[in-house]
C-alpha cells in the first residue's frame, strides 16, 4: 500500500505539495475504521480495517523531510502507536485516551451535578412489580476512574432498575425496555440525583441512532429536531416514545402533527425547499410527492428532512 501511495504522492508533484500542506490530525480521522474505504481494506471484501490515515501522515512525514527539510515528530511519534499489521493501537495510546476521557468526563459531572440539598428529581420511578415483570435488571457498567489510575469494573445488581420506552402507536401502547447501555445511564442519573442524562436509541431501521435528553424533573424525554422540538411526557418516570411530532409539511412552513391521515393524502403537496423560484418553493412531482407522503406517514423516524431519489 506505501508503494501505491509514493507513486501518487510522488516528489514536487501537485498532490504532494497538497498533502504536505494538509494537517496530520485530518489524516489520522482515517485511520482503523472498519469498511471506510473499501480500496484500502485490509481484506479483499472490503468490510477490515485499514490505516490509509497512517500511512498518509508517514508519506507527508517524508516529503517534508526530504523537499522542506522539516521533521513532524508528532505525526512519527503518534503513528508509531499504531500497530501496522493489525491496526490496533498501542496499551500506552490507549492509556493516554482514557486518562484524557476521565478528565473530560470529571468536568461534566461537575457541570451537570444539582447544587443544594433539593432533590432535583420529581415523580416516582417504576414500581417493584413492573420491573419484577419485565425481569430483574443485572448488568455489568464502567466507572470512570480518577485521571492517572485504572478504570474500576464491577457488577451491579438493582431491583425496579429496569426503564420503558412505548414502541407503540398511540392509544396502542408497547413497552420495551431500553436496553442495557441506555438503561445504566438512566439509572445511574437518576441514583446519583442528576437532573437527567442524554442516552441514545438505535433507529428502527438498525442504521444511526437518536439523541434524546431524559429530564426528571418534567418528565420527559427531549430529542432536537430542525428547528422544533419534539417533547414526549413521561408518566411515572416511564420514558414513552410516540410517533407524533412536529414537522414542515406545506409551502407556508405550517407545522402540523404528525399521525395517520389516508384521507388527507391526496391534498398534501410536499416541496422541495432548496429550489425557491418567483417567491415559491418548488412543488415535488405527483409520483415523488406520494412517496413523500407515504413515507412520512408510516415510517417512525422520518422526521421531514429525510433525501429521496430521483426514481
Amino acid at each position: 500500500m506505501m508503494d501505491i501511495l509514493k507513486q501518487k504522492f510522488r516528489d514536487s508533484s501537485c498532490l504532494a505539495q497538497q498533502l504536505m500542506d494538509t494537517k496530520g490530525a485530518f489524516l489520522l480521522e482515517h485511520n482503523n475504521v472498519v469498511g471506510r474505504d473499501a480500496f484500502w481494506s485490509n481484506n479483499s471484501f472490503g468490510s477490515g480495517k485499514n490505516w490509509l490515515g497512517a500511512l498518509l501522515m508517514l508519506r507527508r512525514s517524508e516529503l517534508l523531510r526530504q523537499i522542506r527539510a522539516e521533521n513532524d515528530e508528532w505525526a512519527l511519534w503518534l503513528v508509531d502507536k499504531v500497530d501496522m499489521q493489525t491496526g490496533h493501537t498501542s496499551p500506552a495510546w490507549n492509556d493516554i485516551v482514557q486518562a484524557a476521557t476521565d478528565c473530560i468526563v470529571k468536568e461534566l459531572r461537575q457541570v451537570d451535578r444539582p447544587t443544594g440539598s433539593t432533590d432535583a428529581v420529581s415523580g416516582q420511578r417504576c414500581s417493584t412489580s413492573t420491573a419484577d415483570a419485565a425481569g430483574s435488571h443485572q448488568s455489568k457498567f464502567t466507572q470512570l476512574s480518577e485521571p492517572g489510575t485504572t478504570a474500576i469494573r464491577s457488577s451491579k445488581v438493582s431491583k425496579s432498575a429496569q426503564w420503558f420506552w412505548d414502541a407503540g402507536e398511540p392509544g396502542r401502547p408497547n413497552e420495551m425496555p431500553y436496553e442495557s447501555e441506555a438503561n445504566l445511564k438512566i439509572e445511574d442519573a437518576f441514583q446519583e440525583n442528576k437532573k437527567g442524562a442524554y442516552i441514545f436509541v438505535p433507529l428502527s431501521s438498525g442504521v444511526g441512532a437518536t439523541m434524546y435528553r431524559i429530564d426528571f424533573a418534567k418528565m420527559s424525554a427531549t430529542t432536537p429536531a430542525t428547528s422544533v422540538q419534539f417533547v414526549e411526557k413521561m408518566e411515572n418516570v416511564v420514558v414513552t416514545r410516540s410517533i407524533s411530532f412536529k414537522c414542515y409539511r406545506s409551502q407556508e412552513r405550517t407545522s402540523s402533527s404528525k399521525a395517520p391521515r389516508v384521507e388527507a393524502r391526496p391534498a398534501t403537496q410536499w416541496f422541495w425547499r432548496d429550489y425557491f423560484k418567483q417567491g415559491e418553493y418548488t412543488p415535488y412531482d405527483a409520483a415523488a410527492n406520494m412517496k413523500i407522503a407515504t413515507a412520512y406517514e408510516v415510517h417512525d423516524s422520518f422526521a421531514g428532512n429525510a433525501f429521496f431519489d430521483q426514481a
